[in-house]
């Protein structure tokens, strides 16, 4: 029912597969999922999945200590279940400040994982300003290990480092560490220190993904933007009908960029009429 419901005490855990979280009006803003603040102290999320088949909806999650929505394969391994969280629906959430990353699936290389076919579309992610400090470790959407997912209509905003560093927050929307296959479409992003990215360096000299579709995406940089679209160590993607503005005129200043492709396991690409 509509209303606030506080976590400072503790995150919320799905410890059952086929599990539906909503607000009963479908309205996202009658009912929140209410944090004590950014980087608090607590290590509490807003919700935390554990289990495949889950689907999180219509909701509003805010002022978070770690993670908003939290995917997390090493937990699942600490409680002795079953590392399978395929199938995962996340759809018109809106996350708002928390203190890294807004939506995380994270990943352990110790043991055996399964988190594909999973589904972010209609929600709003975003800062209200940014984070706080010189704090900059943050995404909005952070998937390790990820395939088969789709990432779409989501609009996120203001993924930004905070005003006392100049090391940069990470990209709005990354796939990284493993995976392949998914399809990233008619995002948008605005006023991120970084864009969209399949792939990361931290995973050099390994490949970090394959095969994403990056296509039909607004991606709206500001002054100091660094990247609209990253490719790195990522062979076989295809980036496809987007459009980045740099409101700074040209490429974003010297070695920064609208598309960056990097690393030598880049083959394969198709980069096709893109408007930057």
């Amino acid at each position: 029912t509509n209303g606030t419901y506080s976590v400072v005490a503790g995150q919320i855990n799905v410890t059952k597969p086929d599990i539906t979280i909503r607000s009963y009006s479908g309205n996202r803003d009658s009912v929140i999922i209410q944090g004590g603040g950014m980087l608090n102290g607590t290590g509490f999320h807003g919700i935390s999945i554990l289990r495949p088949d889950v689907t999180i909806s219509d909701l509003t999650i805010r002022d978070i200590d770690t993670h908003g929505i939290d995917i997390n394969f090493w937990y699942l391994q600490q409680l002795g279940l079953s590392t399978d969280l395929n199938n995962i629906l996340l759809h018109n959430l809106h996350v708002v400040d928390c203190g890294q990353q807004l939506v995380k699936m994270s990943y352990s290389q110790d043991i055996a994982q399964s988190g594909d076919n999973g589904i972010i579309e209609c929600c709003l992610i975003e800062y209200s300003t940014s984070l706080p400090g010189n704090n900059w470790y943050t995404n909005g959407i952070d998937l390790h290990f990820a395939s088969n997912w789709i990432i779409r209509d989501n609009e996120i905003r203001n993924i930004k480092h905070g005003p006392n560093t100049t090391s940069d927050a990470g990209a709005a929307i990354l796939l990284f560490n493993g995976g392949s296959g998914s399809i990233i479409e008619r995002n948008l992003v605005v006023n991120c220190d970084e864009g969209i990215f399949a792939g990361n360096w931290g995973n050099s000299p390994n490949v970090s993904y394959r095969n994403a579709t990056i296509r039909n995406n607004m991606i709206r940089g500001h002054a100091n933007s660094r990247c609209g679209i990253g490719i790195v160590l990522a062979p076989n993607c295809s980036v496809i009908n987007n459009t980045i503005y740099s409101p700074g005129g040209v490429a974003w200043t010297a070695q920064e960029y609208s598309i960056e492709v990097t690393g030598d396991s880049c083959t394969n690409l198709l980069l096709q009429n893109n408007l930057a």
